[in-house]
């Protein structure tokens, strides 16, 4: 039989941080052995089978997407200062509370 991981080793080999192990066990992302009521062990094989779930598909014939940034027009909103925003809100709140007023 292999030997079993401990948490600490098992962190390290996937690179991550055993608050991080810990929430994949608790989401049972990973499978481990409970040795105690407190304590777990990791098989090796459970977790390559974990990294081999998580290895995503890579096609090489086709380029890595590329994003472009389309500029939007501004709106007469958008132009507006912080000042002139503030006012405009005021004013929109104190026609909301002369409608409710009356």
């Amino acid at each position: 039989m292999n030997a079993l991981l401990t948490p600490d080793q098992t962190a390290e080999l996937l690179g991550i941080s055993l608050r991080d192990l810990n929430a994949l066990c608790r989401n049972g992302e990973i499978r481990f052995v409970r040795v105690t009521p407190r304590k777990r062990r990791f098989r090796r094989v459970d977790i390559e089978e974990y990294i081999e779930r998580k290895l995503t598909p890579r096609k090489l014939d086709t380029p890595a997407p590329r994003y472009t940034f389309i500029p939007r027009k501004l709106t007469e909103e958008d132009k507006l200062t912080a000042k002139e925003h503030k006012k405009r809100l005021r004013e929109e709140m104190r026609s909301w509370r002369q409608k409710s007023e009356t």
